[in-house]
């Protein structure tokens, strides 16, 4: 690649242009770069390039004339440049993102121009034909640095400049996620442990591990990026037995959140899920997953429940819970993607209601009313705003009745303490303290 940067400050770049692999690129042959100093091509006898805005306002704007003649120059130089892409670094340009960089590095040739002061003289932009990327919604003195930053960007994407082709793939944006945290020796440094998942040499999870980190990091840093990504990736699907490695960790961080804002004594969430996985009442047709780039990051289960209606009559319901979610995923509809499939599946298999216990807050929004206004009370006899139905055919709970059958590991993960504690134990030793 062919690169020329335009600029009144030329030793701006004498630091960088011949470092790291600014310089291996040119050693390879893989760089030409050259440097211009727009001064001189000013017909100025002082070699000025700047001058007060018409229409007044503060500060100077960089001439017209300078600029123009410099790029005649270069095309006057070596015609092949005719066809170089042309950059203005301005920050009322378009983003430069991962994708454009990927874009410019197929280029043969870029010529920079780097501004100062309030800007440059639109007509020189006009007339030899600069599109105008910015680095960032900020202004900087000059284009120097930003012109920096999109060369070093785009270098990284030339074959044969860095020695590692994965490098570049692994990197940060490269696959829509912001990279992952990066650890070496030694093990323990400061009392600070390297994650044991990294440390036990088993490639799957290590990959698991990386890409959790990488969703996390992304939410929390570039929430617009996430929501992109979710978008563009998740996939719904029916829960595989080897889900259950991931879908107990899950549950549990899911549940953990939780903790703050509801009034209870544990969070037993996935001693429950542990518990029903070897349970008759589970409807193993309606479990399913969310998936990103192969890691589960969301989770549905149902069981088998009925009410009885006034006559005596049993009624048959499906129940769903627990409806888990990634913690630093939630909020981003994964939650509602997974009720609302696993309902329509419900439906498909000739389910007439779905009746669950739930966040009054939040259920409500996916077509959900308090049973009681179906005229449904609890297996007590009481109500409660959490105690929330659905009809999956219209009609199905009318006359209301009481409900009467849940999977009985609902209550053994609320009261079997010494279950629990067993449960939970080992639970941490072997799940979260190897990743």
């Amino acid at each position: 690649m062919h690169v020329d940067i335009l600029t009144v400050f030329p030793a701006a770049f004498d630091g960088i242009k011949t470092h790291s692999i600014w310089g291996r690129a040119q050693d390879k042959g893989l760089l030409s770069l050259n440097i211009h100093d727009i001064r001189m091509h000013s017909t100025d006898k002082h070699r000025r390039t700047d001058d007060t805005p018409f229409g007044g306002g503060a500060g100077l704007v960089m001439t017209a004339q300078p600029v123009v003649d410099a790029v005649g120059q270069l095309t006057m130089d070596n015609a092949q440049l005719t066809g170089a892409r042309r950059i203005y670094l301005s920050p009322r340009g378009k983003p430069l993102t991962h994708a454009l960089t990927k874009e410019l590095a197929q280029e043969q040739a870029l010529t920079l121009l780097c501004g100062h002061y309030e800007g440059i003289d639109q007509r020189a932009l006009d007339i030899c034909g600069f599109e105008e990327i910015s680095i960032g919604d900020y202004v900087l003195t000059g284009g120097e640095i930003p012109a920096m930053v999109l060369l070093d960007a785009v270098m990284r994407h030339i074959p044969g400049v860095l020695g590692c082709a994965e490098s570049v793939e692994e990197e940060s944006f490269s696959g829509g996620l912001l990279e992952y945290p990066h650890f070496t020796r030694p093990a323990i440094y400061n009392k600070k442990p390297v994650p044991q998942v990294l440390q036990n040499g088993n490639h799957a999870d290590i990959t698991r591990w990386r890409t959790i980190e990488s969703l996390k990091i992304t939410a929390q840093n570039r929430p617009d990026l996430i929501k992109h990504y979710i978008s563009s990736n998740i996939t719904i699907r029916k829960e595989r037995p080897g889900d259950y490695r991931q879908v107990l960790p899950l549950t549990y961080h899911a549940f953990t959140d939780l903790w703050y804002h509801i009034d209870r004594r544990r969070i037993d969430e996935h001693y429950l899920i542990y518990l029903l996985k070897k349970s008759k009442s589970v409807i193993n047709k309606l479990c399913f997953v969310a998936e990103l780039n192969g890691v589960v990051v969301g989770h549905i289960l149902y069981t088998k429940s009925a009410f009885r209606r006034p006559g005596g009559t049993v009624a048959p319901t499906c129940t769903f819970g627990p409806l888990s979610v990634l913690p630093e995923l939630q909020r981003y509809g994964i939650g509602r993607r997974l009720a609302l499939h696993s309902m329509e599946a419900a439906r498909d298999q000739g389910w007439k209601a779905v009746i669950i216990t739930g966040i009054p807050e939040y259920y409500p929004k996916l077509g959900f009313k308090r049973a009681a206004d179906f005229g449904l009370t609890m297996m007590d006899g009481t109500t409660a705003d959490y105690f929330m139905a659905y009809e999956l055919e219209s009609g199905y709970l009318a006359g209301g009745g009481k409900h009467c059958e849940q999977a009985p590991e609902f209550t053994q993960a609320e009261e079997d303490d010494a279950g629990f504690e067993a449960f939970h134990q080992q639970f941490i030793s072997e799940v979260l303290d190897n990743g």
